[in-house]
């Protein structure tokens, strides 16, 4: 009875979504789509009931969680839109599960009907707590760009949907510029744990200068002074 009601509630929403989306999006009658895989943390552990949902756009196609073991299967319907496979994150930016980062796969073709999407890593978070200090008198203007790994990560691939590929190289940016009359500069950064942050930089007229430095801490500080 419980099943049956879940499965209610389940068409309701299906339903209320193709009111709000459905000039946009066309669900395959008759056509759907087998999804299997499995998550790891980043240390290779399992990673169990873990939400992992498809999507066309922001519509819900199907979704599951993984068991004890990091498996997951579903079967999902299909539609006219970009195929999406997302764990952690039903938007493909906000974590439902803060300690963990957020992996979109994005599939232009689906080939067989199947998606096997194997050795998912979902990584630690970390926060950098950045700060410029001005030390040297001498120094008048600083140029900087700060490069970090992000947390939040989208792939998308083309006509081989079974593929394993589990990189994620995407980054996120900052930069500014810091004068006399705004010599400090003070941020919080979330990053992924263990990974390497970039320091690009350039005082007054001298070329741009780069240190790299890793976020080997869950709270993390870095001082840049000049």
């Amino acid at each position: 009875m419980k099943y049956c009601y879940s499965l209610v509630l389940f068409g309701i929403l299906l339903l209320l979504q193709s009111c709000i989306f459905g000039d946009d999006i066309n669900i395959e009658d008759n056509d759907r789509i087998f999804v299997s895989g499995n998550v790891t943390d980043d240390s290779g552990v399992p990673i169990s009931n873990l939400l992992v949902r498809s999507l066309a756009d922001d519509f819900t196609l199907g979704e599951s969680v993984t068991d004890d073991s990091g498996l997951f299967e579903f079967t999902s319907l299909n539609s006219n839109k970009v195929f999406k496979v997302a764990f952690n994150t039903v938007n493909g930016f906000d974590a439902i599960n803060n300690n963990l980062s957020t992996v979109t796969y994005q599939f232009v073709q689906v080939q067989n009907n199947t998606v096997r999407i194997r050795d998912v890593v979902l990584r630690s978070p970390a926060t950098l707590n950045f700060s410029i200090i001005k030390t040297n008198p001498n120094s008048e203007r600083l140029s900087w760009r700060l490069i970090l790994k992000s947390l939040n990560c989208n792939l998308r691939f083309g006509g081989d949907s079974n593929e394993q590929m589990t990189t994620c190289n995407q980054v996120d940016e900052d930069s500014g510029s810091q004068s006399s009359a705004d010599e400090n500069f003070e941020q919080t950064y979330t990053t992924v744990l263990s990974s390497e942050a970039e320091l690009l930089y350039m005082i007054d007229d001298n070329p741009i200068q780069s240190i790299i430095f890793t976020i080997n801490t869950e709270n993390f500080d870095y001082t840049f002074q000049y």
